[in-house]
Formats: structure tokens, sequence, C-alpha cells
């Protein structure tokens, strides 16, 4: 076995600006694209300068390192140039605590990208949102699947615009109102959207998400129509999309979350306790595109190993099946079909 010392190039500096930050939530997993490894190595917090009356943040950047394979010694170069986080503002801004809003991690499920939501924030007057400004972009890096980060095109909301909209960005993010937001779930981009974040709060499950094509700002959605059970809980590996289905999938340890759309329409809950008990540890959640099937794998309560293949239904060929009628299971159709002969 080859040990790769990857914390060595991390960037350090004499005034500790935009120095490396290790966190729990950067997430070391290597990826291999054409030659090519990537793995997140931290993050640099934000520094401000300017005056109390006119404060600006920058520096808020992602630190990933890269090397040719088996030539990671004479190749292996840090890539700092990854913004996460653009603050002006004036009137006393005390907006150094808010960091990262996500994990951080090269994944299979981004097709090997990894996925940044940039946040945008022009504070003219703590006591007054008229004039403040926000905005966030979803892109990636290395590849560019999910767009490449232009300060330029990203999409902006003045105070007094949306204001509903505003103000549920503006608590989460502002100077003052910074509300707790652990970082559970590995962002996953797929059909125009990507779901930063998930957490669950009174039972409910609650996203946190964006739209990459068309770009839209962060918003928060609880789904207020599924309560979880009390053991229910997310794992970094929670999410993933069955790009055959058209299905997002969510695993909180006690069954599966499931829906067509992030942003809106309904969801609906797959208790799995009866078939791998409950998940407490190390779950993960994956979908296998050639077999159709979701693969889920954990420990349990009892500190069992448990995996477990979920079939998902065959999709319908209107070319070679035949007649179709909704299946009542999977299709959500609210009422029965009744087929009747005449004498």
């Amino acid at each position: 076995m080859t040990k790769l010392d990857v914390a060595s190039k991390k960037y350090t500096s004499s005034n500790g600006y935009g120095k490396t930050e290790f966190a729990n939530f950067c997430i070391p997993r290597v990826t291999v694209i054409r030659g090519m490894a990537y793995v997140v190595l931290g993050y640099s917090k934000p520094y401000s300068s300017g005056s109390s009356y006119s404060t600006s943040y920058s520096g808020g950047k992602v630190h990933y390192v890269c090397w040719t394979v088996g030539e990671f010694e004479s190749t292996a170069q840090l890539n700092t140039a990854n913004e996460f986080r653009n603050y002006y503002g004036y009137g006393y801004a005390m907006t150094t605590a808010t960091h990262m809003l996500h994990a951080l991690c090269f994944t299979p499920k981004n097709d090997n990208d990894l996925v940044i939501l940039c946040v945008y924030e022009y504070i003219y007057n703590t006591s007054n949102h008229t004039n403040n400004t926000i905005g966030s972009q979803v892109y990636s890096v290395n590849q560019g699947v999910f767009g490449t980060y232009d300060s330029n095109s990203m999409l902006k909301i003045q105070g007094a615009a949306e204001k509903e909209q505003y103000m549920l960005f503006y608590d989460i993010l502002c100077s003052g109102k910074v509300l707790p937001m652990e970082k559970n779930t590995i962002p996953i981009a797929a059909n125009g959207e990507c779901l930063i974040n998930v957490s669950i709060e009174d039972k409910h499950p609650v996203f946190f998400a964006a739209r990459y094509n068309p770009q839209t700002v962060m918003s928060k959605r609880t789904i207020t129509d599924v309560s979880l059970p009390s053991r229910a809980r997310l794992f970094k590996e929670s999410v993933c999309y069955a790009s055959t289905q058209g299905l997002w999938f969510i695993f909180v340890g006690t069954g599966l979350l499931f829906g067509e759309s992030v942003a809106d329409g309904s969801w609906g809950y797959l208790d799995t306790q009866t078939a791998i008990g409950t998940i407490t540890r190390f779950a993960c959640l994956d979908y296998n595109v050639q077999e159709n099937e979701l693969c889920i794998s954990g420990m349990d309560s009892t500190g069992v190993p448990r995996v477990w293949k979920l079939a998902l239904p065959d999709l319908y060929s209107y070319a070679s099946d035949g007649a179709w009628l909704p299946r009542l299971e999977s299709d959500g159709v609210p009422a029965y079909i009744k087929a009747r002969t005449t004498e």
C-alpha cells in the first residue's frame, strides 16, 4: 500500500489569511478522471478588510489537491481558486462565524465533480433590509459538469424583492441572524436541481436546495406531509438520484424518502426497518443504473453490518409492452380500476 501525504500540500501563511483549514465536513474521497486524481483537502475562512463601517469578507475558498496517478510526489498541486463566500457590508457587520454551508466531496454521484454553492451577500444596513442583496450560484469543479463559477452571472435578489424568499435566506446567512446548519449530506446535483443539504426538524425532512439550470438562489423547504420516526437520522451519503426513474431518494436510517423534485411536488416515505433494522452508523445509499437498483449499506443498532438491495420497477415501453394500466403502488393513482363483463 502506498501512502500519499495529501495534507502536506496544505497552504500556510504568516498572517493566517487564506490558510487551509481542515474540517470533518471535507470528505477526503479520491476520484480519478482521465488519469488525474482529485481529493478535497479543506477550505479557507473568509477574512475581513476595511473599516467597521464598511467591512468586506473575502478569501472563502475550497481547497483540493490533484495529481497524475502514480506520480504524486512530482505532480501533486493544491488548487485554492474555488469561491464559496463573498460578503460586502456596512454597519459593524459580524459574519465571520458563517463559513461553509455544506459538505465537500468529489463523488461519482456528481459525475466525479465537486459541487460548490457560492454565496454572495451585500448588507447595506443590518436593521433595514430594503437595500440588502443576497445571491447564490451552484457550480462544480474540476470538469464544470454543473456550471462554472461566474460572479457576473450569479443570481441576486434585492431585499425589497421577493421578500419571503429573501428573508428566509437572510435568516440563514446574515449578520446577527445566523442559524445553526449541520452539514448532514453531500450535495447532489441532478436534473437541473441541487440538493445542498438535508436536515430533520420536528420529525419533518427539511431541504436546502437551489437550481443550477436555470440558476436560482438557495431556498429552504419543509416536507410537512411526512413525519419521520424518532430514530431517523441523516448521513453524508444519504442522498442519491435514480436517473432512470427520475426520482430522488434519501435514506434516514429507518427508511427511504422519495420524490420527483426537491423544489416542489409531493414526497413519500418507505419504512425499511423490518427488512434491515435501524441503521445508525456508516450508512450509504447508492443507485446502480445498470441493474436499476437502490443499494443500502450500514451498521444497525446492534453493531451488525447490513446490506440491502431494492429493485425498482422497470420502465414501461409503449412500443413493445402492449396495453398499459396504472400501477397503484408506484403511480399514485387515487382510485381503483374495476374490470367487468357484459352479459
